[in-house]
């Protein structure tokens, strides 16, 4: 029983997607944050940044529910917190936007920023918001809502 269970899972992560591969990555990285392990997460944070070109140092926070949807291009800084159940598409940047003010964006629970997206400073996305694809987010986003744009424009999300 353990052998074949053994077997499945060293099948399962061999030929596993790059977005499977990713998420055990990312529970490794929270693990290691969780029991002040700081060698092993920058192991694997080196690892995820050679292996799959995502950017996620061991200093940024986050929640081991983070999905990074396509990794690829993926920047997030340091300082960067990110909530719960947020999922992250190919070529987002999350990061500051001076390079003489150390100031990073909170990401809230349950945001979408969709392929693309750039958002920078020290703002706060809010939770349930949707970054559409390739906006410029340098202002807080309340909650419930849409950015889009260059810069970004906000619209109230219309429920379902």
């Amino acid at each position: 029983m353990f052998l074949t269970k053994f077997v499945k899972t060293i099948f399962h992560l061999v030929f596993a997607t790059s977005d499977k591969r990713v998420s055990i990555y990312i529970n490794a990285l929270h693990y290691s944050k969780k029991n002040e392990m700081p060698r092993l997460g920058m192991i694997l944070s080196r690892r995820l940044q050679r292996h799959y070109g995502v950017f996620l140092p061991y200093e940024a926070s986050f929640d081991s529910s983070l999905e990074l949807k396509h990794p690829c291009g993926i920047i997030i800084g340091e300082g960067v917190i990110i909530g719960r159940n947020v999922k992250i598409f190919q070529n987002v940047t999350l990061g500051r936007n001076d390079i003489d003010i150390p100031e990073y964006p909170k990401i809230g629970e349950n945001v979408v920023i969709c392929a693309g997206a750039v958002v920078l400073g020290g703002i706060e996305v809010g939770h349930d918001s949707i970054i559409a694809a390739n906006a410029v987010v340098t202002k807080n986003i309340p909650p419930n809502s849409v950015a889009l744009g260059v810069p970004a424009k906000v619209r109230k999300r219309k429920k379902i």
